[in-house]
């Protein structure tokens, strides 16, 4: 059981701790797009509490205008956030000799996806995908904040940073 249980968790902690994966078009010329609108839909299906969904769509909105795209009612870009996150419990028993005690932890896991369509197309002209586990708000945004800096580092591609 432990030679199995050894390989399982040293590949989950290479995949937690992993860089953001990005994948876009080549073929698309990123310079024309300046302006962008969110697409809800998939956020407010996710299945994570209202101020999980805040302060993942603050964070994005925040990278998002850092990079000089702005909103419009006519966007050229189309983002889609993906959360897909599931609550997840651990429960620790300590064994003493006079006592036996259960504590229970638990905390948010999932892999959050952001598609930048294009607004004509509906193509994906860019996607990022990473995994996050959290307990708590900040947490969430101490996180989100390293790995959306990873990701947006890479956008738009080709250019120097």
């Amino acid at each position: 059981m432990k030679r199995f249980l050894l390989p399982v968790v040293s590949v989950f902690m290479i995949i937690s701790c992993a860089s953001p994966r990005v994948v876009f078009d080549k073929n698309t010329d990123f310079s024309h797009y300046k302006t962008f609108a969110y697409y809800k839909k998939d956020m407010l299906k996710a299945e994570l509490g209202k101020d999980y969904k805040t302060v993942i769509a603050f964070e994005t909105d925040h990278i998002i205008h850092s990079k000089g795209l702005k909103p419009s009612p006519n966007p050229d870009l189309v983002i889609r956030i993906i959360p897909s996150f599931h609550k997840r419990i651990d429960i620790y028993v300590e064994n003493e000799p006079w006592i036996r005690r259960a504590r229970k932890h638990k905390s948010w896991e999932g892999t959050l996806t952001i598609l930048l369509n294009d607004a004509q197309t509906g193509k994906t002209i860019w996607k990022t995908s990473f995994y996050l586990r959290f307990d708590d708000k900040p947490e969430l945004n101490r996180l989100l904040d390293k790995k959306l800096k990873k990701a947006f580092e890479q956008y738009p591609p080709g250019s120097k940073h």
